[in-house]
């Protein structure tokens, strides 16, 4: 049972927050593609 209620509440505050969830994720891939163009 709490199982069920931990994955609902994350599942809810990502459907709150899915801006930030996208937004984080554009931050991340950019750093890793400057990362591979400093290393080239």
């Amino acid at each position: 049972q709490m199982m069920k209620e931990e994955i609902g509440e994350t599942f809810t505050s990502m459907k709150i927050h899915p801006e930030e969830e996208t937004h984080g994720k554009l931050q991340q891939t950019s750093k890793q593609q400057a990362m591979e163009r400093h290393q080239t």
